[in-house]
C-alpha cells in the first residue's frame, strides 16, 4: 500500500474516533436534493432540485469513454461522432436541434454543446428557462434521449449503460423521472463489456522538466509539481477524499506564507506565488500538488534555490503544532468566507454528479462537506505529526516530481533549473515559526462573553458611558450600497442578460445602453463609477440577502455593530429594516452611517440609525483653528444641537479618518493639535482616533493616493 494512502486511512480514522480497515470506512450521505439511480435501459441519471436559479434548469449527457479509448485505425473518431452527433436525430428532423436550442436561447459553452475528454464525453446544455416554456425540459431530454439511440448502434463505448444524464434545477424530480422512464423506452438496452479502470500509478524516481512556451515577455512561471496515487474507487464516497484535500489545501497555506517571506528576505521581485492540488474528484490520472512562483526571467535562477530551499526545509523538518495550529485556522476562515451552503448554481451541481458517475465522487451535501472541516476532533500536536508524515511521504528532490517553467524564452534551461533545484535542496536550512502577532488568528481567544462592569449617564449628550471589564468592541464595516462587478448577481446578469433572475437587484439596468466595459447595457452606479454597480435596496430579495449577510457575521463572528458605508444614499426604508434586525439580533448592535452633509436627523433616529458620521464638526475643528475663527467652532455645535430641539445626536465625531487628509497635515499650527482633539473628546458624540494621529502621523491625499 502506498505510503501516501496509508496516511489518510490513518487520519481518516482518527477523525472518525474509530480505528478501522480501510474498506470499512462509513459512506458518506447523499445529499437530499438528489435523487440517483438507474433507467430500466441502464442509463444512470442523476436528479438534482435547486431552487437557488428560480426557473432554470441545466442538462447534461455523460458517456464513459474518450479520445484515450480510440486505437490508432480509430484516431478522431469520437470528436467525428461528437461533431455529427446533433444531426439526424428522429425525432428533430424538421426543428433541427440547433433551430430548437437557439429559439429556447439555451446557448453553446466556449467548447460548444459537446466535449471530448481524455475518459468521457460531455454534452451540456445550461440556463433552460421553465418560464419560457414547461415542456423545455421534457424537449431536452427527447433529443438527450434520441442521441444515446442513435449512437448506440456504433458499439460497446456508445452502450445506455455506459451512459448517464444529469438535471438540476427548479424541477419536480419526480415528475422529470416518470417522463424519463418513458422516453427510456426508445432506447434499446445493449449487452456490453464492463469498462475497465485503466489507472495504474507508476513511481518516478526521476525528477522530469517541462517547458511550457508563454506569450508573456521577460515572465516565467516556476512550478514544483508533486503527484500521489489517486483515491480507490471504494473510497471515493468516505471521508478520504476531504482527508487528502484538508492536507492539500494546509500545505498550500504553508508553502505560500513560507515562500512568501524567504522570496521577499531574498529581494526577488515577484508576480505572484500560487498553490494548486487536482484531487481523485476532478479526472481520471494522478493527485497532482502544485507550488507555483511567478518572477522575472533574471530571477529565475534565484527563485529556483528558494522554491527548492522550502520544500526541502519543509520535508526535513515538518511544522509544528503552533503552526499547524494557525494553518488550520487559517484553513477554516477561508472555507467560511467561500462558503454558501445550498445557494449553488445549476452547474456546479452538474458537475458534481458528473464526477460522481464518472470518478465515484461523493454525493454528499456542501453542509456535511463543510462540518468535516469545522469538527476538530484530534490535539494540535497529533495533527501536527499526522501532516508531517503526509508531507514527509510526499515531498521528495526527485522522485514523482516535475519542474515546469512557462516562459516566452526556450533560452531557459531545463538542464540549469534542475540543477539549481538540487543544489538548494542540499542546502536547505531548518526554518522557526514565529507567532506574528499581528495575525489575529494567532490571538487567544478570550475564555468568555465580554461583559458591561459599569454604566453612568453622559451628562452632556444624554447618553451613556460604558465601561468594560476586559476587551474592546467589534465594529463591522458593510458596504450595502453597491457591489463590484465580480459579485455573483452581476455575473449573472452580464451573462444572462434580460434573462438573469439578478437584473431587478441592481438599479436602472437599461439593455438599450452601454458602458466602457461593453456590457451592452447600462445601470446606476456610486459616484459615477461604473466599477460600483448600485443595489436596488427596495428589491425583498436584496433586502432579505443583505439582512442574512448581517446575521452571518453576527452568528459566526459575534461582531456589535456595522459601519454603513454611503449611508447618505442608502434607501430609508431598507435602513428601518437593518434597525429593526439590529434591535433583536444583539443586545445593543450599533449602526453607524457614513453621511457627509445635510440634516444628520433623518438618518439618526429611533427607527434607522444610531449615529452617522460628524462631518460637520471635522470640518469646523480644522479650519476654526486655522483662521482663528471659533465663531465657526460655536455656531456648528449650536447647529447640531437645534437638529432635533436641543436633545442632541450622539454623532460620530473625528479629526480624521481613511478618506481625508490627516489632521497633522492639514493644522496649521501644531500646537492646535491638543485642544482640537480635547474638543472632540468633550463635545457630545461618540470620539474617534483613526490609528497613528495619536502620534500626530501625517497624510495627505495626492494624485492616484487614497
Amino acid at each position: 500500500m502506498n505510503t501516501l494512502y496509508r496516511i489518510t486511512i490513518s487520519l481518516a480514522a482518527v477523525l472518525i474516533s474509530t480505528i478501522m480497515p480501510a474498506a470499512d470506512l462509513p459512506q458518506l450521505p447523499v445529499a437530499s436534493s438528489i435523487k440517483t439511480g438507474t433507467l430500466d435501459n441502464g442509463i444512470a441519471y442523476y436528479l438534482v432540485t435547486n431552487s437557488t436559479e428560480k426557473g432554470k434548469a441545466d442538462v447534461a449527457l455523460v458517456r464513459r469513454g474518450g479520445y484515450d479509448m480510440e486505437s490508432g485505425v480509430e484516431s478522431g473518431s469520437s470528436a467525428v461522432n461528437v461533431m455529427g452527433s446533433l444531426a439526424g436525430l428522429p425525432h428533430f428532423r424538421t426543428d433541427t436541434p440547433f433551430s430548437y436550442l437557439s429559439r429556447n436561447c439555451i446557448w453553446p459553452g466556449p467548447g460548444g454543446y459537446a466535449s471530448v475528454y481524455s475518459d468521457a464525453t460531455i454534452y451540456r446544455f445550461g440556463g433552460l428557462d421553465l418560464t419560457r416554456s414547461k415542456e423545455v425540459v421534457d424537449s431536452t431530454l427527447l433529443m438527450v434521449f434520441d442521441i444515446v439511440g442513435r449512437q448506440s448502434e456504433r458499439g460497446d463505448r456508445y452502450s445506455p449503460d455506459n451512459q448517464a444524464i444529469v438535471v438540476s434545477g427548479d424541477i419536480d424530480a419526480g415528475a422529470v423521472l416518470n417522463k424519463m422512464n418513458m422516453l427510456s423506452m426508445l432506447v434499446t438496452r445493449h449487452s456490453s463489456e464492463k469498462q475497465v479502470d485503466r489507472y495504474a500509478w507508476n513511481v518516478s524516481d526521476d525528477v522530469v522538466y517541462r517547458h511550457i512556451q508563454s506569450d508573456i515577455p521577460g515572465i516565467v512561471s516556476l512550478t514544483a509539481e508533486y503527484k500521489s496515487p489517486r483515491t480507490p474507487l471504494k473510497n471515493m464516497n468516505t471521508i478520504q477524499p476531504l482527508v487528502s484535500r484538508k492536507f492539500a489545501m494546509e500545505f498550500g497555506i504553508i508553502m505560500k506564507k513560507r515562500l512568501s517571506t524567504a522570496l521577499r528576505q531574498a529581494g526577488i521581485p515577484v508576480g505572484g506565488v500560487n498553490a494548486d492540488y487536482s484531487g481523485s474528484q476532478s479526472g481520471p490520472g494522478d493527485e497532482t500538488y502544485r507550488i507555483t512562483v511567478t518572477t522575472s526571467i533574471p530571477n529565475l535562477n534565484k527563485a529556483t534555490a528558494v522554491l527548492s530551499g522550502v520544500l526541502a526545509d519543509l520535508n526535513k523538518n515538518g511544522v509544528s503544532p503552533d503552526e499547524y495550529r494557525d494553518t488550520e485556522n487559517e484553513l477554516v476562515m477561508n472555507l467560511k468566507r467561500e462558503y454558501s451552503g445550498d445557494v449553488t448554481a445549476n452547474s456546479i451541481y452538474v458537475e458534481q454528479c458528473i464526477s460522481a458517475y464518472l470518478y465515484g465522487a461523493s454525493l454528499t451535501s456542501a453542509a456535511t462537506n463543510m462540518n468535516f472541516f469545522l469538527e476538530k476532533n484530534i490535539q494540535d500536536d497529533l495533527g501536527a505529526k499526522l501532516f508531517n508524515n503526509f508531507i514527509f511521504a510526499l515531498l521528495d528532490r526527485s522522485k514523482n516530481l516535475t519542474v515546469e517553467c512557462k516562459a516566452d524564452s526556450l533560452a531557459v534551461s531545463g538542464r540549469d533549473v534542475l540543477e539549481n533545484f538540487s543544489a538548494a535542496w542540499s542546502a536547505g536550512n531548518m526554518r522557526t515559526y514565529n507567532i506574528s502577532n499581528s495575525d489575529t488568528l494567532t490571538l487567544k481567544k478570550p475564555s468568555g462573553k465580554l461583559k458591561i462592569k459599569t454604566v453612568s449617564p453622559e451628562p452632556l449628550s444624554g447618553g451613556q458611558i460604558w465601561t468594560f471589564d476586559n476587551g474592546i468592541r467589534v465594529i463591522f464595516d458593510g458596504v450595502f450600497n453597491h457591489t463590484g462587478r465580480d459579485f455573483f448577481a452581476f455575473r449573472d446578469l452580464k451573462a444572462n442578460r434580460e434573462n438573469s433572475r439578478y437584473r431587478d437587484w441592481f438599479c436602472n439596468v437599461n439593455f438599450y445602453g452601454n458602458n466602457e466595459y461593453n456590457d451592452g447595457f447600462s445601470y446606476d452606479n456610486w459616484g459615477g463609477y461604473n466599477l460600483l454597480v448600485k443595489l436596488n435596496q427596495r428589491n425583498p430579495e436584496v433586502k432579505d440577502y443583505i439582512l442574512d449577510v448581517v446575521r452571518f457575521w453576527v452568528s459566526e463572528f459575534d461582531v456589535d455593530g456595522i459601519r454603513l458605508d454611503a449611508a447618505d444614499v442608502l434607501d430609508f426604508d431598507f435602513m428601518k429594516s437593518l434597525r429593526a434586525l439590529a434591535d433583536v439580533v444583539k443586545p445593543e448592535f450599533w449602526l453607524m452611517g457614513e453621511v457627509i452633509h445635510g440634516d444628520y436627523s433623518r438618518w439618526v433616529n429611533d427607527s434607522t440609525l444610531h449615529s452617522v458620521t460628524n462631518y460637520t464638526l471635522h470640518k469646523a475643528l480644522y479650519s476654526g483653528h486655522n483662521e482663528h475663527n471659533y465663531f465657526e467652532i460655536a455656531h456648528t455645535i449650536k447647529r447640531l444641537q437645534d437638529m432635533t430641539g436641543g436633545r442632541g445626536l450622539n454623532l460620530y465625531n473625528f479629526t480624521d479618518n481613511h478618506d481625508v487628509e490627516r489632521i497633522a497635515s492639514k493644522i496649521n499650527n501644531k500646537a492646535h493639535l491638543y485642544p482640537v482633539h480635547i474638543l472632540e473628546y468633550t463635545l457630545p458624540g461618540v470620539p474617534s482616533v483613526y490609528y497613528g494621529s495619536e502620534f500626530a502621523i501625517e497624510g495627505r491625499k495626492e494624485k492616484y493616493s487614497d
